[in-house]
C-alpha cells in the first residue's frame, strides 16, 4: 500500500471532491450511465489538475466513498464516475466499464475505470462481469 498523501494535497483536492459527489449522488436517481458520466465530464471552467493531485483526489474521493455507503450505496459507480473525473483534469483518457453477472439468481452490476488498459477504480479483478459498456 502506498503511503498516505501529503495533508497539504488532501486538503487541496477536498473542495473538488465535496463538490463533486453530492452532486452525483443526486442526480444517480435521475440519470442514466451516460448521463452521470455526462454530469461527471469537468467543463470549461475546471482547471487541469497536476496527475500526483489526481491520483490524491481519487484516494479521498474513494475514502469518503467507503465510509458513507448509506450515503453511496453503489461505491464502484461512484468512484468510478469521480476516477473519470478527475482523471479528465488531469489529461488522462479513462474508460468507463460497466459489467453484469448473475448472482444467485439475481442480477449484479458493477463499474470500473481504465486507462491505456491499465485499472484505476473500481475492483481491481471485475472477472465475472460480462461487460455491457464501456465509455470514453
Amino acid at each position: 500500500m502506498t503511503a498516505r498523501p501529503p495533508l497539504r494535497d488532501v486538503l487541496a483536492v477536498l473542495p473538488a471532491v465535496l463538490l463533486l459527489l453530492p452532486r452525483l449522488r443526486w442526480l444517480h436517481p435521475r440519470r442514466d450511465v451516460e448521463g452521470l458520466l455526462a454530469a461527471a465530464t469537468p467543463g470549461p471552467r475546471a482547471g487541469r489538475l497536476a496527475p500526483e493531485r489526481a491520483q490524491v483526489a481519487l484516494r479521498v474521493s474513494h475514502a469518503l466513498i467507503r465510509r458513507l455507503p448509506r450515503l453511496f450505496p453503489q461505491p464502484c459507480l461512484y468512484w468510478s464516475l469521480a476516477a473519470c473525473h478527475f482523471l479528465r483534469r488531469a489529461k488522462k483518457s479513462p474508460v468507463m466499464h460497466v459489467g453484469v453477472r448473475s448472482e444467485a439468481g439475481e442480477l449484479m452490476s458493477h463499474a470500473w475505470v481504465t486507462v491505456e488498459g491499465q485499472w484505476v477504480a473500481g475492483q481491481p479483478d471485475p472477472s465475472g462481469y460480462g461487460e455491457i459498456i464501456s465509455l470514453p
